[in-house]
């Protein structure tokens, strides 16, 4: 931006300031472009000073313009529209360079987020023709959309993406010499725009197919894909959110960890556990998910609703962070349920638990009960006996005492 605002402000000065100032004046204002030029500010400004307290109207716009000028350069951009703000209200350019600096204007409002004001000047260049309206329209889109006047940013951006694409269909059409030297039109920014602003709406129908052109259109991006998601899940469209989840991830394009969560998180809640399992495994496989302690706990829940038995015990037998009493009981109360009970003895039996924690009267239950169906009565009433020590597995130990129909 304002790179264009220094080339309008040569512009205005190369010609009717040459016209109408005085020979010296003009010399000066141009001495003073030459050191901004070699960011000799203190220079240029002791040169522009005095012609401030001159008594011609034009000489003193001329300074004030040279002066935005030293202060766009070192991004002052408040005190460059001041200056220029000043010169409208002197009035002494011609129209057609009066609507250049309001042009300008419209811009360093733009960027100092007064979109009012930008809006303001915009309007009115509208009506003139000294301006490229493909500017105007650009400046427009953007200020409507920042002040959240959606409806009005969509009529200007759309009016930028027609252009846009009428100069990409001839850049496309040029050589692949001549493209080398030229500027593909950018139409991506635009379409974000204008999405966007229909999802803001709350115009999802409108919204998706925005999403999905730009998808289809542009270098797909995993943030496109998540956007498409996240009008799914603003329509409670569930079964659309793991459609579009599923494919952007076969097509390797969700990448960040907080997607991949989501999309695990979703699944679970679909009761679809063999899938989130497995993208568990493919995540920390390819390093987004961590190895850790909590993916490690959704990821033998997720095999064991999903009934892969026989894989959460590897896991439960040969991963890190399987070794604690939590999983040695997980594992013990999985082998019990498969009528495995020697195997719940191996993993239990030597295993030193915390004394009268919860987890040593739940193995001291396990052990009595896988005892009682190898039938070694002695061995179940040892550890049902420990068990009736334990205050938290007391009532279940002598509710079992009496089923089994010992006397203990």
């Amino acid at each position: 931006m304002k790179k264009i605002i220094l080339i309008i402000t040569i512009l205005v000065l190369s010609s009717f300031a040459k016209e109408t100032l005085s020979s010296a004046n003009f010399k000066k204002l141009q001495e003073a472009e030459k050191l901004i030029e070699t960011k000799d500010y203190k220079q240029a400004s002791n040169l522009l000073k005095p012609l401030l307290k001159d008594t011609n109207d034009i000489t003193i716009s001329y300074a004030l313009q040279s002066y935005a000028s030293i202060y766009l350069e070192q991004n002052k951009y408040k005190e460059a529209i001041s200056n220029y703000e000043k010169i409208l209200k002197l009035n002494v350019f011609k129209p057609n360079e009066i609507n250049r600096v309001k042009y300008v204007l419209s811009q360093l409002y733009l960027s100092e987020t007064l979109y009012k004001e930008s809006i303001k000047y915009s309007l009115e260049l509208l009506k003139s023709k000294d301006i490229n309206k493909q500017l105007i329209y650009q400046n427009l889109a953007l200020a409507y959309y920042y002040a959240q006047e959606y409806k009005q940013s969509i009529v200007y951006d759309e009016k930028v993406i027609e252009y846009k694409k009428e100069l990409l269909e001839e850049y496309l059409k040029d050589s692949k010499e001549n493209q080398k030297n030229k500027s593909k039109p950018n139409l991506e920014t635009w379409y974000k725009i204008l999405y966007s602003s229909y999802f803001e709406l709350k115009q999802y129908p409108k919204a998706i197919e925005i999403i999905k052109y730009m998808i289809n259109n542009f270098e797909s991006k995993e943030e496109y894909w998540m956007q498409l998601v996240l009008i799914y899940q603003n329509t409670n469209d569930q079964k659309q959110m793991l459609s579009t989840l599923e494919l952007a991830y076969d097509r390797g394009l969700i990448n960040h960890k907080n997607n991949i969560q989501y999309f695990v998180n979703l699944l679970l809640q679909n009761d679809l556990y063999n899938k989130a399992a497995l993208l568990i495994e493919d995540g920390i496989k390819k390093g987004i998910l961590e190895d850790n302690k909590s993916n490690f706990k959704t990821l033998i829940n997720s095999h064991l609703n999903a009934k892969n038995i026989k894989h959460a015990i590897k896991l439960l037998t040969t991963n890190a962070n399987a070794k604690s009493e939590y999983y040695e009981i997980l594992l013990a109360n999985i082998y019990y349920n498969e009528s495995n009970y020697k195997k719940v003895i191996s993993t239990l039996e030597n295993s030193e638990f915390k004394k009268n924690s919860k987890n040593d009267g739940q193995k001291n239950i396990l052990l009595a009960l896988s005892y009682y169906e190898l039938e070694k009565e002695d061995f179940s009433k040892k550890y049902l006996k420990e068990a009736l020590l334990n205050k938290f597995e007391h009532a279940r130990a002598k509710k079992i005492i009496k089923q089994l129909g010992y006397k203990i």
